[in-house]
């Protein structure tokens, strides 16, 4: 029983495959023409409602995303130049700052080496000068004190004359005469 349905239903598939080719070619490849004709007319309107309402949308937004990508990228590429001048710029002017401390140091240094040797030269007069002073100063007070002394011999001397010989010894020349005759 089988084999008997298998064979009816070759006979049933042939004889439709024979009504159909008699209506078209379309139908021989087993497209129904209008329904075709619908759901291509169906196809292209939802197509158009979807390109308005959503693609067209959709395409305006990735382009403006788009500009805005690459105007951003620009921008960064003109940041990282500018940066690389201002690190030039930068540097250069650390080199130039670094020769301008190292030329100040040294004015600097040879200045208070000068300063140094002045104020030393200066210390050695004022040195100078003090211990001149201070050697006039001792030699001054080394002749007062040998005048004092003198004078004070002088009285003692007078004294011890006046007790030895009796005579009274009233002044110097006087008392320079007297010392005379003892030698």
């Amino acid at each position: 029983m089988y084999f008997i349905d298998t064979v009816q239903a070759e006979e049933t598939t042939h004889e439709s495959v024979v009504t159909n080719t008699d209506t078209g070619l379309l139908s021989s490849f087993g497209v129904n023409g209008p329904l075709f004709f619908f759901q291509l007319v169906n196809f292209a309107i939802v197509f158009i409602i979807l390109w308005f309402l959503i693609l067209k949308p959709l395409a305006r937004k990735l382009a403006e995303r788009q500009k805005i990508v690459e105007k951003t990228l620009d921008d960064s590429k003109k940041m990282e130049e500018t940066l690389k001048k201002s690190e030039e710029d930068y540097q250069a002017r650390l080199r130039e700052t670094k020769v301008e401390a190292n030329y100040i140091l040294e004015n600097a240094r040879k200045e208070s080496e000068v300063a140094g040797n002045l104020m030393k030269e200066k210390v050695k007069s004022e040195i100078t000068g003090l211990v001149e002073h201070a050697r006039n100063m001792v030699k001054e007070e080394k002749e007062q004190t040998i005048r004092e002394l003198r004078l004070e011999t002088t009285n003692l001397l007078a004294l011890a004359l006046e007790k030895m010989t009796g005579e009274k010894i009233d002044e110097k020349k006087h008392l320079e005469d007297v010392l005379n005759k003892l030698k």
